[in-house]
């Protein structure tokens, strides 16, 4: 990447990256400058303060991350690191998100009525005695309009301190979502599925407190979607894999190992029924930690 591809945010918008001063300023600028003239935003290593959120239109955001290193790391302060509302065309890759202040948000990654948006090798990470989000570490919602062609590869979501409340919420009618591979560890859900067609690939799972997935899918969503493909769903022993409420349908798992040796159960039906298209294909399962066995095939 040569530099007339990007702006470098320290030697072009003369951030500090030292954790100490606020850098909105000075990140919104370099934002400004690249997005207006089609080049990424590029945070070399660091740590930057900021108590605004950044925005995501037309956007490229890359940080330092060699080897997995998270060397780039955002600090919010208070505030949101990511809010993207009507926004579309936009990718943040490399980058660490480590969350400060005495007054936290609602979430960290925040995206409503969006479209092409690709968050690729990002850790959000908490530290001991940091006071937790109030919501989720990412909330995809869908009050103002679905979102569709979001993407999120090698999402990692843990914490050092407090358990966050959920790793991802899913509100209603939020449109169609991937994640590759996510790594959600120490949350009480990783995925609470409200609605929105969700596809997910390969996820790890750990110290889950409630669930690796909760999904409770509001009747005003008519068609969700949500399904697994490998990966392993575990959690704590006050905790199981999955839990499936009213209203569940088109909820497929195929290949996905349920890890459920910590805790009573595996899975569990908080309805009379067992929900419309809810199956589990090739899935390695312990049906007798079931409250009512599931729709196996394989």
């Amino acid at each position: 990447m040569g530099t007339a591809d990007y702006v470098n945010a320290k030697t072009d918008a003369g951030c500090l990256a030292n954790n100490v001063q606020d850098e909105t300023d000075r990140l919104l600028w370099g934002y400004q400058q690249a997005t207006s003239t089609g080049r990424k935003l590029y945070l070399p290593s660091g740590s930057y303060k900021h108590t605004a959120p950044l925005h995501l239109l037309n956007a490229h955001i890359v940080g330092d991350d060699p080897g997995g290193a998270f060397y780039s790391v955002l600090r919010p302060y208070n505030c949101r690191a990511f809010s993207s509302v009507n926004e579309q065309h936009s990718t943040v890759s490399n980058l660490m998100i480590w969350p400060q202040g005495d007054t936290p948000p609602d979430c960290y990654i925040y995206v409503n009525h969006c479209y092409s948006h690709v968050f690729r090798d990002v850790r959000i990470h908490l530290a001991v005695g940091q006071p937790v989000c109030t919501v989720a570490t990412v909330f995809i919602d869908g009050q103002a309009g679905p979102n569709n062609n979001l993407i999120f590869e090698n999402l990692i979501s843990r914490s050092d301190g407090s358990y966050y409340p959920a790793s991802v919420k899913l509100a209603p009618n939020c449109g169609t979502v991937q994640f590759i591979t996510p790594d959600f560890e120490t949350a009480g859900y990783g995925f609470v599925w409200n609605g929105g067609k969700i596809t997910v690939q390969s996820p790890y799972t750990e110290r889950m407190s409630g669930s690796s997935l909760k999904a409770q899918v509001d009747v005003s969503d008519t068609a969700p979607m949500f399904s697994v493909h490998g990966g392993m769903l575990s959690a704590n022993h006050s905790g199981m894999p999955i839990q499936i409420y009213a209203n569940a349908k088109n909820l497929t798992m195929h290949g996905t190992f349920l890890k459920s040796d910590l805790g009573q159960y595996e899975g569990f039906f908080y309805s009379a029924d067992s929900g419309q298209n809810v199956s589990f294909h090739g899935c390695a399962m312990n049906l007798a930690k079931w409250n009512r066995r599931p729709v196996v095939f394989g």
